[in-house]
């Protein structure tokens, strides 16, 4: 979206990597533009929370065995897709984000993937 565009221009610009999540991904409904974040409560899950993406246009100098460009390539198709798909007469519902998201994860390498930091201290 024209937002997406926005977001990845302003961190270009301030020199910010960039993750992309998938978030809830449950196809609230909006009052006045805003979702019903808290809506969730009632949602039967699971959340898929812990997945995010390196946005691969944000890499910096990379190895010699790093192939940014097939994952570069592969999260741009995704894009257009996407993008593709929103401009047609149906809306996209959350499991037509659900295949892109698995799919777009199938194709880019785990060096992209990020994980949240978990506390592996013994006394808690």
């Amino acid at each position: 979206t024209a937002r997406g565009v926005a977001v990845r221009s302003w961190c270009q610009k301030n020199g910010w990597l960039l993750l992309w999540s998938l978030g809830l991904n449950v196809g609230f409904s909006t009052n006045q533009g805003r979702p019903h974040f808290w809506d969730v409560f009632n949602q039967p899950g699971p959340f898929r929370g812990r997945s995010r993406l390196i946005d691969p246009e944000f890499l910096g100098p990379l190895q010699p065995w790093q192939n940014v460009s097939s994952d570069l390539d592969a999260f741009n198709a995704s894009w257009q897709l996407l993008q593709a798909k929103r401009g047609t007469a149906l809306p996209l519902k959350p499991k037509d984000f659900h295949f892109a998201w698995t799919a777009l994860e199938g194709q880019l390498s785990p060096d992209l993937w990020i994980t949240p930091v978990r506390a592996s201290c013994p006394d808690l």
